[in-house]
């Protein structure tokens, strides 16, 4: 009866153990993905900027192609703008992923 209860108590201090661990070890890969998920102001406004520069190119090509009266130049005008857009969204996009 004394084996049996000495092999429930390193039974139940292995399980415990491995809990502890388990947990610590979770906490530390949480506090990992927060700090590399974020990046810094510097490159945020990179980012930034960069989404706010494509959107303007994206409205010139636009508002080019709305001039242009040859409808094979006008397509190939509106094609840019909506690359141009795609990218402004791309960037839009990491900002908010990885900058708030």
């Amino acid at each position: 009866m004394r084996h049996m209860r000495n092999v429930v108590f390193g039974l139940s201090c292995l399980l415990g153990g491995v809990f502890l661990a388990s947990q610590l070890v979770g906490a530390e890969a949480s506090a990992q993905q927060q700090m590399v998920g974020r990046w810094g102001a510097e490159d945020c406004q990179g980012i930034s900027g960069g989404s706010g520069r494509f959107l303007a190119a994206s409205g010139e090509f636009a508002r080019e192609a709305d001039r242009l009266r040859n409808e094979a130049e006008a397509i190939e005008t509106y094609e840019r703008a909506v690359i141009f857009s795609e990218l402004a969204a791309n960037f839009a996009k990491t900002f908010e992923v990885y900058c708030k």
